[in-house]
């Protein structure tokens, strides 16, 4: 699910409909202290790199754990 959410982006900010994106690393955080009390979820952290039409990006990708949604960060060239 992170890498689809990465590959939406990196392939609209590339203007690259053909690019691939690939996991560079994972990580799991915990929830921000100030949101611990309300219930807050730990988090997936992924650093993913895109690539195609001669362009390169890292973007990265938090999803909430047990949750269907991510957030994709701003790329970085």
């Amino acid at each position: 699910m992170a890498t689809d959410f990465a590959l939406k982006r990196a392939r609209f900010e590339m203007n690259c409909p053909e690019a691939t994106a690939t996991v560079l690393s994972k990580q799991t955080i915990g929830p921000p202290m100030a949101a611990m009390r309300f219930g807050a979820v730990e988090r997936a952290e992924f650093t993913i790199g895109a690539a195609g039409c001669g362009k390169r990006q890292t973007l990265v990708v938090v999803c909430a754990d047990g949750s269907d949604g991510c957030f994709a960060a701003e790329g970085r060239p």
